[in-house]
């Protein structure tokens, strides 16, 4: 269960977070929260961003992680190649993912694999929708507050990133509503409270 009263929307935060990274409260920013590891398939994520810049050019992309930093060669090298190094903005290890996930307007994942999402579930719980992959269970956990696609491809989740920042003001209501009703502490306490009773109505 995600702690629903530590992540949920806050216009300071979004502010705080905006005069941080130096961008205007009105650019479309999309956030990426993963560690540097093939399985997040970061190439992708380039390649997505890099076709979206063509039609999109004022979008700007903020992205913490592990080793998601100006350190990693690899992927610094990627973004300047795509010609989206200026567009990017790389944190590494983020300590306030509260503040992060109210900074930008689309949550995005590009993995190849996952369980289930905490990094989306957060990001769903501050009022933030998604574009992503659609791997382990993100489907069950993003419903209809956004577009996933399959995964390895860059132009699909291109298409997705534009589609969720056009749609993402209807979104973030219902993203919010989603993670309270399925996903928050209440939600998951009350799952665990009415499997207890079915078992001991079993023994009974």
């Amino acid at each position: 269960g995600l702690d629903t009263h530590r992540f949920r929307p806050d216009p300071s935060l979004r502010q705080a977070a905006r005069q941080a990274w130096n961008l205007p409260p009105d650019v479309p920013v999309l956030g990426l929260a993963a560690r540097a590891h093939p399985v997040k398939d970061l190439p992708t994520f380039v390649g997505a961003v890099a076709r979206l810049a063509r039609q999109r050019p004022e979008v700007r992309c903020v992205c913490c992680g592990q080793g998601v930093d100006g350190n990693n060669e690899n992927l610094v090298r990627m973004l300047r190649e795509a010609d989206v190094l200026e567009r990017c903005l790389l944190l590494g290890l983020e300590r306030d993912m509260p503040r992060f996930w109210n900074g930008v307007d689309v949550a995005v994942s590009s993995s190849r694999g996952e369980a289930l999402p905490l990094g989306l579930a957060e990001a769903l719980a501050c009022g933030v929708p998604v574009a992503a992959t659609d791997v382990g269970d993100t489907a069950r956990l993003v419903g209809d507050c956004g577009w996933l696609v399959p995964p390895g491809h860059a132009a699909a989740l291109a298409e997705a990133m534009a589609w969720t920042l056009d749609h993402a003001p209807a979104l973030r209501q219902p993203a919010r509503e989603r993670v309270l009703a399925e996903f928050s502490l209440e939600a998951c306490a009350r799952r665990y409270e009415a499997l207890y009773a079915s078992l001991s109505a079993g023994r009974a």
